[in-house]
């Protein structure tokens, strides 16, 4: 009996700490055959330590590897609010493909223009789906700091970094994506027309963000090189767990489709 109390305490425990949350997906994507590494170590460029990320998922699909950067998040009692500011329009949803981290730079400006963008089909490029400039966390009425969830987002593009090695990227066709898996309540907050604002609850919503990372160009020229070719801004996918499944499912259903030849891709080692 004193057992069975115990357990029924760590389950609790392990459930607050959101760490059955990252093993349930873990366990979706080794489900759907993806390479996958946990709770393994990074360096951090700008504290000279070793920090742990969540997750990261590898998979080549259709002779592209993608790699999945993930960080697990879960709040019973805070809900997480993205906010697209009403200037987010069509020209600048142009500009917005180079948010997109796809290697050897040399293809993207072709491959990812409006009229012949090849990967149009995943959540990423989604005209329906609002850029959001902001990330706010609340609870009910309260509105709380987001220190811990932009920290969150820091180490997920810093653990990143490791995958330039040997100049990975340049020899290699390889997408990136940024992924903040949210255990949550998530609601896009933006301008409308018949009020002041309109608030409406949703799986998936695009943060763009911008990096103010200090790099030591003297003695850290891995770091820096990879910075560059990274560039300082980013697009981070928050994704609600019901959803996840099936966004996975849409990356390889889209990457599957993509014909190499009538793009004018070779095959890459």
């Amino acid at each position: 009996m004193k057992d069975e109390f115990l357990i029924n305490k760590i389950k609790t425990g392990l459930e607050k700490s959101g760490f059955i949350h990252e093993i349930k997906n873990i366990e979706l994507l080794f489900d759907k055959q993806w390479t996958v590494f946990s709770n393994s170590k990074y360096f951090d460029f700008e504290t000279n330590k070793l920090r742990e990320f969540d997750i990261k998922a590898s998979k080549e699909i259709n002779n592209f590897n993608i790699h999945l950067f993930i960080e697990c998040k879960k709040s019973i009692n805070k809900q997480m609010v993205l906010y697209s500011p009403r200037n987010i329009n069509t020209i600048y949803r142009k500009l917005f493909a180079h948010n997109f981290k796809y290697f050897p730079n040399t293809e993207i400006d072709e491959l990812v223009t409006p009229q012949k963008n090849i990967f149009n089909e995943l959540d990423f490029f989604n005209d329906n789906i609002p850029i959001s400039k902001n990330l706010i966390i609340c609870s009910g009425e309260n509105s709380n700091g987001n220190k811990e969830y932009i920290d969150s987002i820091d180490s997920l593009i810093k653990s990143s970094f490791s995958i330039n090695e040997l100049e990975y990227l340049d020899f290699h066709r390889t997408i990136i994506f940024y992924i903040f898996l949210w255990n949550g309540q998530l609601y896009n907050l933006s301008y409308s027309n018949d009020s002041d604002y309109s608030l409406n609850e949703t799986e998936y919503g695009l943060y763009e963000y911008q990096t103010n990372f200090h790099i030591d160009k003297d003695t850290n020229n891995y770091y820096c090189n990879t910075y560059k070719k990274l560039k300082h801004t980013y697009t981070i996918e928050i994704i609600k767990d019901e959803y996840f499944s099936k966004y996975l499912e849409n990356i390889e259903k889209t990457i599957s489709s993509i014909n190499l030849q009538k793009c004018g891709l070779k095959k890459m080692l």
